[in-house]
């Protein structure tokens, strides 16, 4: 349950941010070069840094969200030992550190587009948000949904991240909880159950691709062809 979870949230997440990011930066100022790196930026950085800063501003003792509710009299939030909560600042935290990546690829799609065809439709009276939905959005289709099916393998296969980040056993994830219980692989008791269950905890990824696959394509042709 709790991938599932993740992955519902964190999908439309990543590919809403990084598209929202692309298209306030696609343009040409002098200050857009450091914007976008200032964004990218968070994708650079290791998981034990992630895991810092966002302990740190989810943090009920002394954290930043904890001093802000005390300022304005209120109990700082519990966020990390409640599973809720703290799924949510899992998949908060996941998204600031994968938009920059996603801001980058959705960049490189809404550039390639011709600048015929955002001109001639402006000369027809459309505007920004008619130009964005009938033209852009369309033709960057292959890159979203490449992004999205990148972004779903990432948090479906993801370990790391999750198991620095749950401090509870019921926070735990698909691969997060495989590892838990592997136990010593020299010993063969239970290991045949084991590599079934993560031959099961396989199959959603495989059969994304699968059915997905030719979007992939386009969208990797798309971004070499550039």
């Amino acid at each position: 349950g709790n991938t599932f979870v993740f992955v519902i949230l964190t999908v439309p997440g990543v590919t809403i941010t990084g598209l929202a990011l692309a298209i306030a930066l696609n343009r040409e100022t002098r200050m857009v070069a450091f914007d976008r790196t200032v964004f990218f930026t968070s994708h650079v950085l290791s998981v034990a840094v992630v895991t810092l800063i966002w302990r740190y501003m989810f943090g009920s003792n002394r954290g930043i969200f904890a001093e802000m509710a005390e300022a304005i009299g209120r109990y700082p939030i519990v966020w990390l030992t409640n599973t809720d909560l703290a799924m949510i600042a899992i998949v908060i935290a996941t998204i600031w550190w994968s938009m920059g990546l996603a801001m980058v690829l959705f960049l490189a799609g809404l550039q390639g587009i011709p600048a015929e065809r955002q001109k001639a439709a402006e000369l027809d009276g459309a505007g920004r948000f008619t130009i964005f939905t009938r033209i852009m959005l369309p033709l960057s289709i292959p890159a979203v949904t490449t992004l999205a099916i990148i972004t779903f393998l990432y948090a479906w296969n993801d370990y790391l991240w999750p198991l620095v980040s749950a401090q509870r056993q019921e926070m735990y994830t698909i691969t997060v909880g495989l590892g838990s219980i592997q136990g010593n692989f020299a010993e063969t008791e239970g290991l045949g159950r084991l590599m079934a269950s993560g031959i099961v905890a396989s199959l959603p990824v495989v059969a994304l691709f699968v059915v997905f696959q030719r979007f992939v394509v386009r969208g990797i042709a798309m971004g070499s062809s550039k």
